[in-house]
């Protein structure tokens, strides 16, 4: 599970200078969650105490896909087919772009592989983005180099919000049988 600890000082002073120009953004941290079938969100304050929204695209790419919003207390579903990881990813970030009235302060991408034990987190840049394009995945982690569709929607994310702090976050999920 991703702990606050990523929205902490030690994590931002190597990557500061992104931020630059954008005084007026809210302190608030995203958290995506990406799968091969859906991706999810929750948009917390920057104390991590205080969930904002949360939202997402279910079953991406079928007929039955369908896309949700819920702030507070009021959960909103939404008609719009993406057919895509990339278009989904869109979609989440424009959610979270209206809920929080621009941009947030950092993004963590949670991305989950079933197999795996160990967890690694990575600052996500156009290089490691490349990378993962070609199956290529950070070291120590070989086996950690997430499906296509998942690499899709982090470079739509990594393209919208360039000047934004992003953590790629592996996770180790277990084998399912």
């Amino acid at each position: 599970m991703l702990s606050c600890d990523f929205a902490s000082d030690r994590y931002l002073h190597r990557r500061e200078p992104r931020a630059e120009g954008f005084a007026g953004q809210l302190r608030r941290l995203l958290t995506l969650k990406s799968g091969p079938s859906s991706i999810g969100f929750a948009l917390f304050e920057e104390n991590c105490e205080h969930k904002v929204a949360e939202g997402g695209v279910d079953m991406i790419g079928r007929s039955d896909e369908r896309a949700w919003l819920m702030r507070g207390e009021r959960f909103r579903a939404i008609s719009f087919f993406c057919g895509g990881h990339g278009s989904a990813m869109r979609l989440c970030l424009q959610l979270a772009e209206r809920v929080n009235g621009g941009h947030p302060r950092i993004v963590a991408h949670r991305v989950r592989q079933r197999g795996v034990s160990s967890e690694l987190a990575v600052v996500l840049d156009d290089a490691m983005l490349m990378g993962l394009e070609r199956g290529l995945a950070p070291s120590p982690c070989q086996e950690m180099t997430p499906a296509p569709s998942v690499v899709e929607g982090l470079r739509v994310a990594f393209s919208m919000w360039p000047l934004v702090l992003q953590i790629l976050c592996f996770e180790g999920a277990p084998v399912d049988g």
